[in-house]
């Protein structure tokens, strides 16, 4: 796979599932826009009691990205081909 880089910041958690942490986390400046590490289609964009806004994204081969945390949401659920 040829990810891309989501957003330019500085990586506050590193994957580790032993400790239950399945993702890395960004800080970044905010406003900056978030790119999608792979083309796909949205499958949720909206607000969480518990991440704020998320987009989550439906990549070939059953693979998930899921961006948590951001300050506003500028994709809709069944966008395609979004990066």
């Amino acid at each position: 796979y040829a990810f891309f880089t989501p957003v330019k910041g500085i990586i506050t958690e590193k994957y580790n599932p032993r400790k239950g942490h399945y993702g890395i986390d960004v800080a970044a400046t905010k406003g900056l826009p978030i790119k999608s590490a792979l083309e796909g289609t949205v499958l949720f964009a909206g607000w969480t009691s518990d991440a704020g806004y998320v987009v989550v994204i439906q990549h070939a081969n059953d693979l998930v990205s899921m961006y948590k945390h951001c300050s506003v949401v500028l994709k809709k659920a069944r966008q395609r081909k979004c990066l």
